[in-house]
C-alpha cells in the first residue's frame, strides 16, 4: 500500500503482483480543480503589463497556441523609438499585448513570473488533492533554500501543514517572492 501511494504521488506506474492484478489503477478525479488556464487567466488579469485587449493573445502564448515571441520583429529603430532597450527581442504582438511599461521591462520579465506562478499554484492544488486522496493528513513546504525565498517562505521551510489548509492561498496573503519555487512534501507515517 506505502509503494502504491508513493508512486501516485510521483506518478510511476508501481509493479502490480500477480494476485493484485485485477485492482483499479484509475486516480480519482477532482471534479473541483480549477483547469491551469484558469490559473493563467487569473495571474493575466492582475498583471497591471498587460493590456486588456492583449489578455488573450497573452493566454494563447502560455498554452503554446500561439507565441508572441513569433511575430514580426521590431527593427532597432522602432525600439528606440519606444524607448526600449533595442537589443530585447520584440515583436509586433508583444506590442499589442503589453503596456509601454510592460516593453520597457521586457517580455520575459513581464511573463515568466505570471506563467510560473500560475502552473505552481495550479500544481499545488493537484497535489494536496492527491495527498487528500491517498488519506494523507499532513504535508509540509520546503524551500529552495536561496537568496530568491522570501522571509516568510523561509519560515514556513518544513512547518507541518494539515491538508485541508490551502497553501496557495497562504501564498497569496504572505509570499513576498517574484513567484514561490517551494515544493510540498507529504508526511507519511508508516
Amino acid at each position: 500500500m506505502l509503494k502504491k501511494m508513493i508512486c501516485s504521488l510521483f506518478r510511476a506506474t508501481p509493479v502490480k503482483p500477480v494476485a493484485a492484478a485485477s485492482e483499479s489503477n484509475a486516480s480519482p478525479v477532482m471534479p473541483d480543480q480549477r483547469s491551469l488556464a484558469d490559473y493563467f487567466k487569473e495571474e493575466i488579469e492582475k498583471c497591471p503589463f498587460i493590456q486588456e485587449s492583449g489578455r488573450m493573445m497573452v493566454l494563447l502564448d502560455f498554452l503554446h497556441v500561439e507565441k508572441l515571441k513569433d511575430g514580426i520583429p521590431l527593427t532597432t529603430d522602432e525600439k528606440k523609438s519606444l524607448g526600449i532597450n533595442a537589443r530585447l527581442k520584440i515583436t509586433s504582438s508583444h506590442c499589442q499585448a503589453l503596456t509601454l511599461e510592460g516593453l520597457r521591462l521586457g517580455p520575459k520579465e513581464v511573463m515568466n513570473p505570471l506563467y510560473y506562478r500560475a502552473t505552481f499554484d495550479h500544481n499545488r492544488h493537484q497535489q494536496i488533492a492527491k495527498m487528500k486522496s491517498l488519506g494523507i493528513l499532513h504535508y509540509s513546504p520546503m524551500t529552495c533554500g536561496d537568496e530568491r525565498d522570501c522571509d516568510w517562505c523561509m519560515s514556513m521551510n518544513g512547518k507541518l501543514l494539515s491538508v485541508d489548509v490551502d497553501f496557495v492561498q497562504l501564498l497569496k496573503q504572505n509570499c513576498t517572492c517574484e513567484y514561490c519555487r517551494c515544493v510540498l512534501q507529504a508526511k507519511i507515517d508508516i
